[in-house]
């Protein structure tokens, strides 16, 4: 009897990763409860699939786009500390459209990425850089790779900062730019680089999001599998298979640009209690917007009949992302 039981659960397992419709069936419909040592706190994770074919999971403001942001920003605030005063220098490097269909391939986004990399990084010593890959344009499905490359950037400093840059940089980056991509071997004259920046706390968030928004989303790859069968093969393809969008350079930041502010949460030893069934709507209705806060993605901090100052203190800037 016991071994049945092994069995069926285990046929069900193997069932659970190679059906993607099963998998999204069940994204987010159960979840598991644990129980602070020390704060006495109930926590639960709902337990989502993460495939960015998941209609939950795969689309702008899904699992996958929360826990990018996240992570972004706790990088962020590792080295810069306090997020207020900061800003993002926003470059775009686009590519002309005789170059775009030469770079479906991995080795030539590779190649995408570690230029833009060299371009900026002598151009901004001590600063944290982020760099994303999207393939597809805002308003369209057309193959239009681009990088984002984000520098992180104090505002609130001693003698101030100077965000705008000289048109001068900006004409000799495209010029190393243009460099780049003719020693690749592209026939290439003219590019465009744009640039821009932001100056207040919601638009540098906007920013982190924008910048790590999935790309292709869920959206994009269903209507590609019917519009472009052979882009939506090339982006599905073993040679993409865990392909980086985004990427982050290793940087040590300059002393100056950190600001005590509020730390990345530390979360304290928990037992486990249970896993089972969860529906959003039950959950909503027994703990109210009082009772709990989302500490990460999909990841909630409960006390019945409403959050202590200290819970609150404790969980201090979790709702940057």
């Amino acid at each position: 009897m016991g071994l049945g039981v092994f069995f069926v659960w285990g046929v069900f397992l193997v069932k659970l990763q190679t059906d993607r419709k099963l998998k999204h069936l069940l994204c987010g419909r159960s979840a598991s409860w644990f129980e602070g040592v020390t704060s006495g706190l109930k926590y639960m994770k709902v337990l989502s699939c993460y495939d960015r074919f998941c209609p939950s999971c795969g689309n702008k403001g899904g699992q996958i786009h929360k826990r990018r942001a996240r992570r972004v920003l706790d990088q962020i605030k590792r080295q810069y500390g306090c997020l207020d005063g900061l800003a993002l220098r926003k470059f775009v490097f686009t590519l002309p459209a005789s170059v775009r269909e030469k770079m479906r391939n991995k080795k030539a986004l590779n190649a995408f990425f570690i230029d833009v990399e060299r371009l900026l990084k002598p151009l901004f010593p001590g600063r944290q850089i982020h760099l994303s890959l999207h393939p597809f344009g805002d308003r369209d499905r057309d193959y239009k790779p681009h990088v984002n490359a984000y520098v992180v950037e104090r505002r609130n400093i001693p003698g101030g900062c100077q965000l705008r840059i000289a048109p001068e940089m900006l004409i000799m980056l495209k010029s190393a730019y243009v460099k780049s991509l003719v020693k690749r071997g592209f026939d290439v004259d003219l590019v465009d680089v744009h640039y821009s920046f932001t100056l207040d706390r919601g638009r540098f968030l906007h920013g982190v999001k924008y910048l790590v928004r999935p790309c292709p989303d869920q959206k994009t790859l269903f209507a590609l599998d019917v519009d472009d069968p052979e882009l939506f093969a090339f982006m599905m393809s073993n040679e993409m298979k865990g392909f980086q969008f985004i990427r982050s350079l290793r940087v040590k930041v300059s002393p100056d640009q950190f600001v005590m502010g509020v730390a990345v949460i530390k979360f304290e030893k928990m037992k486990f209690v249970k896993t089972g069934a969860f529906l959003w709507s039950s959950f909503v209705d027994v703990f109210r917007s009082h009772e709990r806060i989302e500490v990460s993605p999909g990841f909630y901090a409960i006390r019945p009949g409403g959050l202590s100052v200290d819970d609150l203190r404790m969980f201090e800037g979790c709702d940057d992302g």
